[in-house]
């Protein structure tokens, strides 16, 4: 089972083991959301394929706002992980 992780600025804001059923409460699976994005789009093997947030972990569910200068990380055991500096527009 891979282990996944929301970090901002290092704080853990969401974590869930792939087993737990976290799919359960989304609107769509990952399957049916690639399948439409292969409709359009030719996918390649290695791609990072971000599909927004976890039911529940929102900003405006946890009251936690992005702001410039937060450091966004997320990551998957055995997999890795990838940084975003937030910045202004």
């Amino acid at each position: 089972m891979k282990l996944r992780r929301m970090l901002v600025d290092g704080r853990i804001e969401m974590q869930a083991l792939a087993a737990d059923g976290i799919w359960q409460a989304a609107e769509w699976t990952p399957g049916v959301l690639l399948a439409h994005a292969s409709g359009d789009e030719r996918l390649f093997l290695g791609e990072l394929f971000a599909m927004g947030i976890l039911p529940g972990r929102s900003g405006v569910e946890t009251g936690h706002w992005l702001r410039p200068g937060d450091q966004l990380t997320l990551t998957i055991d055995q997999i890795g992980e990838t940084n975003h500096p937030i910045v202004t527009s």
